[in-house]
């Protein structure tokens, strides 16, 4: 074989030699994982990456939906439980009746004490107010109990599907009187509003 071919041929393999060596210094990340696994792990860890993935997961995720969902519902409830029966002094009237039962109403708008009075001409419902303010009263109501209560006619409801509540100021048996609400329909259960400077 001739020299220059032999010198031709060592010469190449020097060379690819180098070049593997070259290639392993310059690029040692070759070996922990496959090609442009350390771009794949800088894109991750970006802020934008990171956003987007924790948006994905509040997607995917139902865990924080159902408190919410839950709390939302709810919080009708609770503001309709603070709030009080309206009252009318133009539709205010005053009759006579038996309590046929006593009924407590643990949440919603008509939420307290309601009677089921039966009058000459019908049942009605009579709402007196919060359970707390009823029994802290002298006179406790029982059925079978003969009455006359002065209050105001309302209704309450879906239009179209109302129902009708009478919301009682006051309430006597045998010359008790029971005071639930001013003349003006204000619940005594609530605390004047303070003058300003008071």
């Amino acid at each position: 074989m001739p020299a220059a071919f032999t010198l031709g041929g060592a010469r190449r393999r020097e060379r690819i030699a180098g070049i593997a060596r070259a290639g392993a210094v310059s690029a040692p990340s070759c070996r922990r994982g496959p090609p442009g696994a350390s771009l794949v792990r800088r894109m991750q860890s970006s802020p934008r990456v990171s956003s987007r993935r924790s948006h994905a997961a509040m997607r995917t995720n139902p865990c924080w939906i159902w408190p919410l969902t839950v709390a939302l519902a709810l919080a009708p409830l609770a503001a309709a439980a603070e709030e009080d029966m309206p009252y009318d002094h133009h539709t205010c009237m005053t009759m006579k009746g038996t309590v046929r039962e006593v009924k407590r109403i643990p949440s919603g708008r008509t939420a307290g004490v309601m009677l089921v009075v039966e009058t000459d001409l019908e049942k009605m419902e009579v709402h007196l107010g919060p359970a707390t303010f009823v029994d802290a009263q002298p006179m406790k109501l029982r059925a079978g109990d003969a009455i006359e209560f002065t209050g105001s006619w309302i209704s309450i409801g879906v239009p179209g599907r109302e129902e009708p509540y009478l919301v009682a100021e006051k309430v006597i048996r045998a010359g008790q009187v029971m005071r639930l609400r001013e003349e003006s329909g204000r619940p005594l259960w609530r605390k004047p509003a303070q003058k300003p400077g008071a």
